[in-house]
């Protein structure tokens, strides 16, 4: 936290004040007694600043004591300005170029700057090593020495980061992507939304049905992920399906399903990255195989490209793509291995 000098904001003064109290008192920040020590601490050091003003020990009164108090406690015991854009349903995408350079995009409001900063570099990390031991799905740490790292938060948001060897500046770069309002699970409802039209969802539907391979492509924020979620709702719900993603993502509606996320290397436990959850698929027996993310060496693998044979099929000893007759309706096309599903960013 900046240094709480005679020039420091009287956030940043009340804030270390605090701090400086619950430090003293050893209060334990995870017990469930915290928040409640940490309100009321807040609130003396509030009504000390006015009592200070009012003897003229301060040069200028607090304008908003409540909105301030609030700011304190979400700098102090939650997830700082993140806080209230991660609570917002209105907001899908939350873009931190720095301390005080943070974005975000709205469904309905006004998307662009928000005007409630970090202090300091070292408030974003303080703000994301405890969004991350609060919420990540299989525990991840914030770790400089990946450079980049993502992480899927509880609520299923996406969440990227830079670290600051790498950002310019030598700041922290964050991305949350954040999957609000009631989630698509069906073409008909993509349909019923006007984002695709009838034909094209009884297409895609046919392609399902027929477990012909697909590609999902896109910039981001267009889409894919919902879209590949409705298609495999049209999947029959006897066949087995395994997915590979960076993080998890993919709605897959049907009993028989594994998936797997890729890990990073750290000390003596080696990465395990998409390319090796790819290759491990041939040992699953997948009648479905989704990977979530096609950018790199996961899209090279010549079982990526060449269909599995059936078992009525194993005799054959090539191994080049299965032909596949071109226009007509997909339902039409030979039923001849395990369907491909990939979505490229």
């Amino acid at each position: 936290m900046a240094n709480a000098g005679t020039d420091a904001s009287p956030l940043v003064e009340i804030e270390a004040r605090v701090q400086a109290r619950a430090a003293s008192a050893n209060l334990d920040m995870g017990s469930s007694a915290a928040p409640d020590a940490l309100r009321r601490m807040v609130r003396e050091e509030i009504e000390q600043w006015s009592l200070d003003h009012k003897r003229g020990i301060r040069s200028h009164d607090l304008s908003d004591p409540d909105a301030l108090a609030e700011r304190a406690l979400r700098n102090l015991a939650g997830y700082g300005p993140l806080e209230p854009l991660l609570e917002d349903d209105d907001v899908w995408e939350v873009m931190v170029n720095g301390p005080d350079a943070i974005f975000v995009k709205r469904h309905t409001g006004p998307s662009g700057y928000h005007d409630e900063p970090f202090h300091d570099d070292d408030h974003v990390t303080r703000t994301l090593t405890k969004l991350l031991d609060d919420n990540a799905v299989a525990h991840r740490k914030l770790d400089p020495a990946e450079g980049l790292q993502d992480a899927q938060l509880r609520d299923g948001a996406r969440l990227h980061i830079v670290h600051g060897d790498i950002g310019r500046g030598g700041h922290l770069l964050v991305n949350i992507r954040k999957f609000t309002g009631v989630p698509f699970k069906s073409l008909d409802e993509l349909v019923e939304r006007g984002t695709v039209s009838q034909p094209v969802a009884a297409f895609l539907a046919a392609c399902m049905d027929a477990r012909l391979s697909v590609v999902f492509a896109g910039p981001p924020g267009s889409g894919k992920t919902t879209l590949l979620s409705c298609c495999c709702a049209e999947l029959d719900p006897s066949l087995r399906v395994v997915t590979a993603e960076e993080v998890f993502e993919a709605d897959v509606p049907v009993a028989n399903v594994a998936s797997m996320q890729t890990r990073p290397g750290r000390g003596e436990r080696g990465e395990v990255d998409l390319r090796r959850l790819v290759s491990g698929f041939l040992r699953m027996a997948p009648d479905i195989a989704i990977v979530g993310e096609v950018r790199d060496r996961e899209a090279l693998p010549r079982h990526c490209c060449t269909r599995f044979r059936t078992a009525d099929q194993h005799k054959r000893t090539d191994t080049r793509p299965a032909r596949r007759t071109t226009g007509g309706n997909p339902r039409d096309h030979a039923r001849n291995g395990s369907m491909w599903v990939l979505r490229s960013s």
